[in-house]
């Protein structure tokens, strides 16, 4: 069995998250990138959508993020069908909408997502990953998620993955 040390990631939402309270959200995401974690942004926006936000309110990739992984994206790879009108809306099956977060963390080993929109905690079932929803419990549960060790290593299997592992 060999043994592979796994990057800490953290997940973090766009609207109502990172656009509410940047300044706090700005300083978390450059420190905890500067300390070896990854941030990812995972948003029900459309790419062409979040990135202008993204600079609008002066989010940078390598600063502040290391991806962008959008749920419209994910589910069309996922082969569900997205359905687009004129006036910029999308939808599609509602199930699978509000579980695609908590999919995609454990796809992804993303630990940890802060999210403002408590529907997405129903795909938080699979694993050992944390969904934090974005209000007053976040100061005190951010400052125990920074005590975790980020250096653990883990077996990898024969398909690369952990057995029971944190996503």
């Amino acid at each position: 069995m060999s043994w592979k040390v796994l990057p800490q990631k953290l997940g973090i939402d766009f609207f109502g998250t990172l656009d509410t309270k940047q300044e706090l959200f700005k300083q978390l995401t450059q420190s905890a990138m500067a300390s070896g974690v990854e941030v990812v942004i995972i948003s029900g926006a459309k790419r062409e959508t979040l990135l202008p936000l993204l600079a609008k309110e002066n989010y940078t990739q390598g600063k502040h993020f290391t991806e962008i992984i959008t749920i419209p994206e994910f589910l069309e790879k996922k082969g569900y069908t997205i359905h687009y009108s004129d006036n910029g809306t999308y939808f599609t099956h509602i199930r699978a909408w509000w579980r695609a977060k908590g999919i995609i963390c454990f796809d992804n080993r993303i630990t940890t997502l802060i999210d403002s929109d408590v529907r997405y905690k129903e795909g938080f079932d699979m694993g050992s990953n944390r969904f934090v929803l974005n209000d007053y419990r976040l100061a005190a549960y951010m400052r125990d998620w920074v005590k975790d060790d980020y250096d653990v290593e883990y077996p990898v299997g024969p398909w690369g993955l952990g057995f029971g592992l944190p996503c």
